[in-house]
């Protein structure tokens, strides 16, 4: 009949690998680099592959362990699923090394991502006396009514949040300025120190402020 027909479809250029990334479960705390997890946390791998009209699309997600599932080029291997992300990570540092690939078979450089597990509360938390007092046994501090007292405390993890103090039977509150004792005799101090990731540790003190003079023999 001698009838032609033209139609015009859109042609995408895909040239570039996709971008991965770790994804955790929870809330984390980015320092230097670092991703600070508390130890419930699981981790995804997620990957995107460009705008969608020239992106070809993720075909599969690779992640390695501490090393485990590395080949000899240092391209991960364990291809990721959605129903087994990443979990049961011991305390402390742990490196997942992870890559993409799309469905042209662009392949991404493998990228590190370090986490630390920080499933330990802040340690050492200390009391600090000024002025007039004195180191007694353990978690027993003297001091003369005029003394104050600091706490603090440390944390190897994600870091200290926040740190909380409370004096006999009184109500946790937050440290704020030295603590004073002017009243003679025993005072119970206890301090509570939280970390970004949430583990709280406490440590009990006896603040025992003297006012009377020592007696010469």
């Amino acid at each position: 009949i001698g009838r032609t027909a033209t139609a015009t479809f859109p042609l995408g250029v895909d040239a570039s690998a996709p971008v991965s990334s770790v994804r955790p479960s929870g809330a984390v705390v980015v320092r230097d680099g670092v991703l600070y997890a508390a130890s419930n946390l699981t981790f995804a791998i997620a990957a995107t592959d460009g705008p969608a009209e020239t992106g070809s699309g993720v075909q599969v997600r690779f992640y390695a362990l501490d090393g485990t599932g590395l080949n000899a080029k240092g391209f991960p291997t364990i291809a990721f699923g959605d129903l087994f992300p990443i979990g049961g990570l011991a305390s402390g540092l742990h490196v997942v090394t992870h890559a993409a690939v799309d469905q042209l078979g662009f392949a991404e450089d493998p990228v590190a991502t370090r986490i630390f597990v920080d499933d330990q509360p802040p340690t050492p938390i200390t009391v600090t006396g000024f002025g007039r007092w004195a180191a007694g046994g353990p978690g027993i501090l003297y001091g003369a009514p005029t003394a104050t007292f600091a706490a603090s405390a440390q944390d190897a993890g994600s870091g200290v949040a926040t740190v909380q103090v409370q004096i006999g039977d009184g109500p946790l509150v937050p440290y704020a300025v030295p603590l004073t004792f002017p009243d003679p005799g025993a005072h119970a101090l206890l301090v509570q120190a939280t970390d970004l990731v949430g583990n709280s540790g406490q440590a009990a003190f006896t603040i025992l402020t003297d006012v009377t003079p020592p007696v010469s023999q």
